[in-house]
This record gives C-alpha cells, structure tokens and sequence, in this order.
C-alpha cells in the first residue's frame, strides 16, 4: 500500500521524501477542525483523507504550547499568528519572561 504525504506544498514533499524516500504527494483539500486537542485535529484530517483515496497517509498540523499560558495557544497557532503576528508572540515572550 502506498504512503501519501497530504501537502500542496512541493517543498515539504521535497523534504519529507528526502528523509522517508518513497512518499507520494497527495494534494487534497481537507478541512480543518478547530479543537484546542491536537490528536482529534489529526485523526480528523486523516479520517478525511480516507474518505478521499485509499492508502496510508502522513498530515501535518503545527502547535505551539506555552507553559506561561497553560499550553496555549497549542494548536490554534495559525490564528494566534493571524491576530497578534510575529511581533506580538515576540512582545508576549517578553511579558511572559519578566
């Protein structure tokens, strides 16, 4: 059976088969849950993935979990970043440190 790395992204495919060889690129559009539990956001997109082709699959998903904040903001980092940006995580780094 073959592996699929779910991504659009020709770069990370480059870089996911220079490190694990024979992964396909599979570029599907799956929808992301917004959950604060990172494992359901992922057993989400691959349950998805299942319903789109069969195989096995590789999906991505970033967090980012500050002790300060009691992990957040974990996997809701893509719209921490739309909201305060680069320059607010830094500022927060900053308050949180002090």
């Amino acid at each position: 059976m073959a592996l699929y790395f779910i991504t659009g992204n020709k770069g990370k495919l480059a870089e996911v088969q220079s490190i694990l060889g024979n992964v396909e690129g599979l570029d599907i559009d799956i929808p992301e849950i917004q959950d604060i539990d990172a494992n359901k956001i992922i057993k989400a997109k691959l349950e998805e993935a299942q319903k789109h082709h069969a195989g096995e699959f590789i999906v991505e998903d970033n967090s980012l979990y500050l002790e300060a904040l009691n992990g957040l903001p974990g996997p809701l980092i893509k719209w921490f970043m739309k909201t305060i940006g680069n320059d607010g995580l830094y500022k927060l780094a900053i308050k949180l440190a002090t």
